[in-house]
């Protein structure tokens, strides 16, 4: 009974010197006490025994407010209660501020209504609280102290967990690992930027197979490049081996970039490298196995299409000369720059003027292909692009030159950006139901990805041999004369701005959304258009079967397809590029070879092609 007296006496005194800050670390102590002790009761009425009179005190006497008065026949048990507990947990106090205990500063002390010792709510409690039950905030402090207990903390001390919480993202942290560079580990950045100098360009045609692959000008080697990177960078046999780049390095750098050195007709199948290093022994396949089954499938469309080719340059040659059918190969030439000056080392640097070759060329020997001329449309980049409307307009052109013939096919490799888009093919469909041709059918016929050598590959090659033996080539009709000059049996035609047109795409996407089986350009190896039919006939294999494709909008159906428009602009060039040709190049020319290079059309507007996507 004394001492359940004698600890209602220390917990009232201490909630008294709360409100006055001191002895923090006491009072924390029987705050929590004084909490527990109420709750575990349920706040029910705590009896404090009156059976000794002499120890009696009236409740009355007590106040819990700023001004209360211990009986001073208590008073000395109390002291001595409160000095052994401070001076106890001093040392434990010191380390932390009152802040940083679970204790807030607004605490108010249990009270008595009713002879009841009451816990009072927190403030961060809604009103919906009110009714409930009163363990659950002991739940909760006990909870409290489990878990900092169980961390290692002070029972007493939420200061970790606070600051953890206010410091805390939201977001995960990045992985560090790996993060620290390798000192052994050569910067590339300035080979790349030495190699990028040289502005190599996009492919032309080849974009199924090689989609990212960049050319560099066909005058042009590594060990060249590697010489004058060496020469800039002060790269010598005395150097020291930190700053020495390897010539079998800076090959590897324009590798990992993607950039091909491969001459024309010697691309190499993607397929069929990777199935070699899957089965070295190509002889041997196995049912089975995924690789095997694709490179099977392959080899056998690829096979095929060889000879298909082969039939139509028989075709082609045993033909007479007053035939009216005729078989075509056509392509693009790979990246030609100008001027083409070898010599110069100022040339390799200076961006230059793109030209292109859209050659249509006989298939078969050119001794036996009777009165069949090859036709090559050249242009450069100032009158127009390569976009699938460009390549559209040397089609119209070739067609347009040979229009008394009734048959023609078309041999072409897989790049769908020029060789096999709607737009294409709506425009054929207009020309073959035209009164500008006599043409009764216009067939397309495409080799497999990676082995489309064909005869406009051999012209191509022929073109090369004739800009070499040139050694030099100053302006556009250099160029044309270079190309003139192959051999006799040739048409070269210089496209002007107004041969180039604007075709509008008429296919409807509705029908070829709905077409059961769904029907893919990818899948097309031969496409034939018909005069006085609508539709299109396809193959997706040349064992197969003729298919037909309604593939057209119903308002071109009815209205037909209209007219390609002629563009009356030029596209021009860079006034920044032309400025550095003019001051950079312009003094290593003739004077009579200048004019062209000041006439060049400039466009503010012009996308410089060397980065260009085509369409």
């Amino acid at each position: 009974m004394k001492k359940g007296r004698s600890f209602d006496l220390i917990s009232r005194a201490l909630s008294s010197s709360d409100t006055q800050n001191s002895n923090n670390s006491t009072v924390e102590n029987i705050e929590d006490t004084s909490l527990r002790h109420a709750n575990n009761d349920n706040c029910q009425t705590e009896e404090i025994s009156h059976e000794n009179e002499n120890n009696h005190i009236d409740c009355s006497q007590v106040s819990t407010s700023n001004n209360s008065i211990i009986p001073n026949e208590d008073h000395d048990l109390v002291a001595t209660a409160v000095n052994s507990s401070s001076s106890s947990s001093s040392s434990s106090v010191s380390d932390f501020d009152s802040d940083d205990s679970v204790r807030d500063k607004n605490y108010v002390p249990p009270q008595k209504k009713n002879n009841q010792i009451c816990v009072p709510e927190s403030d961060s409690e809604s009103s919906g609280q009110e009714n409930d039950e009163p363990g659950t905030q002991t739940e909760q402090i006990s909870e409290n102290i489990f878990f900092l207990t169980t961390l290692g903390f002070k029972r007493k001390n939420d200061k970790v967990l606070r600051n953890a919480l206010k410091y805390a993202q939201e977001q995960e942290l990045k992985d560090m690992r790996g993060s620290n560079p390798n000192p052994k580990k050569i910067d590339n950045k300035p080979i790349i930027d030495h190699i990028n100098s040289f502005n190599p360009t996009i492919s032309h045609y080849r974009r199924e197979h090689a989609p990212n692959r960049k050319y560099l000008p066909s005058d042009l080697n590594v060990r060249d490049m590697y010489k004058d990177f060496c020469e800039k960078s002060g790269i010598t046999e005395r150097s020291p081996p930190e700053d020495c780049v390897s010539y079998d390095h800076y090959r590897r750098v324009i590798k990992d970039l993607n950039i091909s050195f491969a001459k024309l007709g010697n691309e190499e199948c993607e397929t069929c490298e990777i199935y070699k290093i899957h089965n070295s022994n190509m002889e041997i396949r196995h049912r089975n196995c995924t690789e095997c089954k694709i490179y099977e499938e392959h080899h056998r469309r690829y096979v095929l299409a060889r000879q298909k080719y082969n039939e139509d340059k028989t075709c082609q040659m045993n033909m007479q000369g007053n035939s009216d059918t005729m078989y075509y190969s056509v392509d693009l030439e790979k990246v030609i720059m100008l001027p083409r000056l070898d010599e110069f080392k100022i040339v390799m640097f200076c961006p230059r003027l793109i030209l292109f070759n859209e050659s249509f060329v006989p298939l078969g020997d050119k001794k036996l292909r009777g009165m069949r001329h090859t036709f090559a449309c050249i242009w450069h980049e100032a009158i127009s692009g390569r976009k699938k409307d460009d390549i559209a307009s040397c089609f119209r052109a070739f067609f347009m030159h040979y229009r008394d013939l009734k048959h023609i096919t078309l041999w072409l490799d897989n790049c769908a950006a020029q060789n096999k888009n709607w737009t294409l093919f709506s425009y054929l469909l207009y020309l073959v139901n035209s009164s500008d041709v006599n043409y009764e059918t216009i067939t397309l016929k495409y080799l497999e990805v990676g082995h489309t050598y064909m005869s406009a590959d051999e012209f191509h090659h022929q073109v090369e041999l004739s800009l070499k033996k040139k050694k030099r080539l100053y302006d556009f009709d250099d160029f044309h004369r270079a190309v003139s000059d192959t051999h006799r049996d040739i048409t070269v035609k210089n496209m002007a701005v107004g041969d180039f047109c604007k075709f509008e795409d008429c296919s409807s996407a509705y029908k070829l959304q709905n077409t059961i089986p769904r029907v893919y350009l990818n899948m097309m190896c031969e496409v034939t258009f018909r005069r006085g039919f609508n539709k299109l006939v396809f193959k997706t294999d040349f064992d197969g079967t003729d298919s037909e494709l309604d593939f057209l909008r119903m308002k071109n159906i009815k209205i037909g397809i209209p007219r390609p428009v002629s563009n009356t602009q030029f596209r021009g060039v860079n006034e920044k590029r032309k400025s550095d040709i003019i001051n950079q190049l312009l003094p290593l020319m003739p004077e009579n070879r200048r004019t062209f290079w000041y006439n060049l059309p400039c466009n503010y507007n012009s996308v410089d092609l060397i980065n260009e996507d085509e369409e």
